[in-house]
């Protein structure tokens, strides 16, 4: 009976001083924060991709290193790339092409750093008087000609280095090197974000329209579209600017995805995120430019013939209010054909107003959006 006490309080000693080891262990990814990224136009048609990192006030650690993932094919599309560094803090940052790289990894990473840090933050024995602190932000941004994508993004947090003492006790406990010791991208907080990448070199309009698609799943999923329903609103156009695509007819697909722009713009200030937004607008209107040219006056010819098939449908229910609408569009075809654009973008205008104004009295939803984007498009190429 004595010697199983012994064994039992020997037991529990070991218990002790491995769970006091463990603490020893420390890591970077002990840090909570919030990224919001926000995607804007330059002058120069390049896109500015700014990041603001919020260090919650719950987190264990500061900030110390921020790294986006950038999909590149070689090192010689970083003349792609201009890094701005925040002007309020003593950061700076940097695009490299790390040997350990984590799985499925883009190619390339831009890291900022505070520059008040030795070579590697990781071997600061005090923390960097520039880091981030908890309740703090930051903002870093960087440009780009090239268009956003569903990323990753790292953060680090400071913590103080593990001594030699410290591993030399470690491993002896029994813990390997692999659990002391991590690789930068497996010793920070991992989440999604967006960033650019290089658009493939053969374009194919039908695949690049799936993978906008998947960018409005994966929003959704990710809590970037805030509702279900929204979700399935941007869903239904592009699959209906698909179908248009298989049937060749350029002029209804870029009708669908011109409703796509106007969406986004109506619900950026509520049901998506600026990371949504930017994945969903920017790609899209992309993707438009792609399209054949059309001609203004085969245009008309269609939205006549959507005219009439929104009466067919029971979208639009008044014989009279279709034959109204119609006589407009023929109007503005005899404008067009003498020359006179001002004219026929004037009565354009006015088939617009009139949808409008029966939206939800002789037009239903469906009959609104499937006219009145379709001519909004028209009467922009007339400016």
């Amino acid at each position: 009976m004595k010697f199983y006490f012994i064994n039992i309080i020997i037991v529990l000693v070991l218990n002790i001083l491995s769970t006091l080891t463990f603490s020893q262990i420390r890591h970077g990814d002990q840090i909570d924060v919030k990224v919001s990224t926000k995607v804007k136009v330059k002058e120069n048609d390049s896109h500015k991709y700014n990041y603001a990192v919020t260090v919650l006030p719950e987190s264990d650690h500061s900030l110390v290193a921020f790294t986006v993932e950038i999909r590149m094919r070689d090192r010689n599309d970083r003349e792609h790339i201009f890094i701005n560094n925040p002007i309020d803090k003593n950061w700076g940052g940097s695009i490299s092409f790390p040997i350990v790289k984590p799985v499925s990894f883009g190619g390339a990473e831009i890291t900022w750093v505070p520059l008040d840090t030795l070579d590697s933050y990781s071997e600061q024995f005090s923390m960097p008087f520039s880091s981030i602190k908890q309740g703090d932000s930051i903002n870093m941004s960087f440009e780009s000609i090239d268009l956003p994508i569903i990323t990753r993004f790292w953060v680090n947090g400071w913590y103080k280095p593990i001594t030699m003492h410290e591993f030399d006790s470690l491993q002896i406990a029994g813990f390997e090197e692999s659990e002391i010791v991590r690789p930068w991208y497996l010793d920070a907080k991992q989440g999604y974000t967006i960033s650019p990448s290089e658009l493939p070199g053969s374009f194919n309009q039908l695949i690049f329209l799936n993978t906008i698609k998947t960018y409005n799943d994966s929003s959704y999923s990710l809590g970037w579209i805030l509702n279900q329903s929204t979700r399935d609103k941007y869903n239904t156009y592009l699959s209906n600017a698909r179908s248009y695509l298989y049937q060749e007819d350029s002029i209804s697909a870029r009708s669908e995805l011109q409703a796509v722009l106007n969406e986004c713009i109506i619900d950026s200030s509520t049901v998506l995120t600026s990371e949504a937004f930017a994945l969903l607008y920017f790609n899209t209107e992309y993707l438009i430019k792609q399209l054949p040219e059309i001609n203004i006056a085969e245009m008309l010819e269609n939205l006549i013939t959507r005219t009439n098939q929104s009466y067919d449908n029971e979208w639009l229910d008044n014989s009279g209010i279709q034959n109204s609408l119609i006589s407009k569009l023929e109007n503005a075809t005899r404008d067009l054909e003498s020359g006179n654009y001002a004219a026929a973008k004037n009565v354009l205008e006015a088939y617009q107003n009139e949808v409008a104004a029966q939206r939800g009295k002789h037009i239903t939803a469906e009959g609104y959006e499937f006219l009145y984007y379709y001519c909004g498009y028209m009467i922009e190429r007339l400016q």
